[in-house]
């Protein structure tokens, strides 16, 4: 695969690349904007968008030469019966391929060793690892959270993440009371959006431009993610 994210990405491009609203499927169109949706600044390094962040590892990102990144979120937490909390998507910068490289697969290390139960996870119950072909290299994770949050239900969460060169790009879901053809669903609609996400960095790097609108709130975020390794040869 070409090297196309070797040039200068500056953060107006980021912004391009993750999925506006109106780029999700219809059932989000009622949800709202996260007030945190924007550009991830050097003060905040190891926040995560969403709390989904793939490889928020031990030692922090700093490690790995985290530069820069971007995020859109959107949200129905008003929710008391069974569906879809949030989605999101976010894109991560690297000073250079091998630090994506890097923290692309401690993240998914760190998830393979929960499923495994030879690892611990603060966050998760219940981690699955699927995989995924998209880009440089991806994978995806399913886990249920620790905190119940109402009717004793506790988070349910499926995210997809991807390395294309130096970016790496997450998608992720969060629902409640969701029944197994429902993850089954949401974990399949999430691998696709991850598929147009990879698209649009791809046409952002080639022009420049995409069909996304651009606004730079800052944001200071949260943390958590992991997977499946699958390289792309």
């Amino acid at each position: 695969m070409p090297e196309d994210t070797a040039r200068e990405i500056p953060n107006k491009d980021l912004g391009r690349m993750v999925l506006s609203q109106d780029q999700l499927p219809a059932e989000y169109g009622g949800f709202e904007a996260n007030p945190d949706n924007g550009l991830v600044t050097i003060a905040s390094p190891d926040a995560s968008f969403g709390g989904h962040y793939w490889g928020l590892v031990p030692g922090g990102l700093e490690q790995f030469g985290w530069e820069s990144g971007y995020g859109n979120a959107y949200n129905d937490y008003a929710r008391t019966e069974p569906g879809v909390l949030s989605i999101s998507t976010e894109v991560r910068l690297f000073k250079t391929t091998d630090g994506a490289m890097a923290n692309f697969r401690a993240g998914g290390t760190q998830f393979t060793d929960a499923a495994n139960n030879t690892g611990p996870s603060r966050h998760a119950n219940n981690v699955d690892l699927f995989p995924v072909d998209i880009a440089d290299e991806a994978g995806g994770v399913d886990y249920q959270g620790i905190v119940n949050l109402i009717d004793g239900w506790s988070r349910w969460t499926a995210i997809v993440a991807f390395r294309h060169g130096r970016v790496i790009g997450n998608v992720a879901v969060d629902g409640l009371g969701l029944s197994e053809a429902e993850k089954d669903r949401l974990k399949d609609q999430v691998k696709g959006l991850a598929m147009k996400l990879d698209d649009q960095i791809t046409a952002v790097l080639a022009t420049g431009d995409a069909s996304a609108p651009v606004s730079f709130a800052l944001r200071y975020p949260i943390p958590l993610s992991c997977s499946l390794i699958k390289t792309v040869g």
